[in-house]
């Protein structure tokens, strides 16, 4: 199994996976020390906001797939500094992942595109615009997508855009709850959507990052709000 964290969303990894991930992150968090021993964190040194905000991605995921509640880590989300990439392309990180993910790797780029259209729309309306765009005129290659990508998950999502993309995401299961989103904290009106989206099958959701890693956002802005 890959000793490396992977820069791909956690979506795209296998539930051994996932749990190889929070097991190198747990280390790491808990004996800062690991970090400087093993070759494949060392780049992480002085990064442990950053090694706490991809485990409780890393939650999120495990939490939609097994609709399970293991509990997040406080992490600021604010002013994050994340380390230098490694040289890995994240077109060679896809294939590592196993069979067994929640989304399959993307065959092209209009593909990756539709798993991360609103994970980059609650972060960025403007690029959400012109990554579309871009997308839609064949102007960006896929590795070079996936690049961008990468780089945008990995800022923190404002308030504003944070509602904006669940609102538009509560607009596919609307229909089968009860529930009055304006009158609803944020954490529940996505856990809402996520219990909804695999009831009824919703693909569009199902095949989202965001049905993922936007839960851990919901949960960290209703703890400051």
């Amino acid at each position: 199994m890959p000793q490396f964290l992977f820069d791909i969303d956690p979506g795209y990894l296998s539930l051994p996976q996932l749990q190889h991930q929070l097991n190198m992150l747990q280390g790491a968090i808990r004996k800062p020390e690991k970090i400087q021993q093993d070759p494949h964190l060392k780049s992480w040194r002085g990064h442990v906001d950053a090694l706490m905000t991809m485990y409780n991605l890393v939650v999120s995921e495990i939490n939609l797939r097994q609709n399970s509640t293991l509990p997040y880590i406080h992490a600021s989300g604010e002013s994050l500094i994340w380390p230098a990439r490694p040289g890995i392309p994240v077109e060679e990180q896809w294939p590592q992942a196993e069979a067994g993910a929640r989304l399959p790797s993307p065959r092209n780029d209009q593909a990756l595109w539709a798993q991360h259209k609103y994970s980059v729309m609650a972060r960025n309306q403007g690029m959400y615009q012109s990554l579309g765009r871009a997308v839609a005129a064949r102007e960006i290659g896929l590795g070079d997508l996936a690049e961008e990508l990468v780089a945008a998950l990995r800022v923190p999502p404002p308030l504003g855009g944070l509602r904006n993309a669940v609102w538009h995401m509560w607009g596919y299961i609307s229909q089968f709850s009860q529930l009055k989103p304006d009158n609803t904290p944020l954490p529940t009106v996505f856990r809402e959507i996520q219990l909804l989206a695999g009831k009824h099958q919703s693909a569009y959701l199902l095949n989202s990052t965001a049905l993922g890693e936007l839960a851990y956002w919901c949960w960290l802005f209703e703890g400051k709000h």
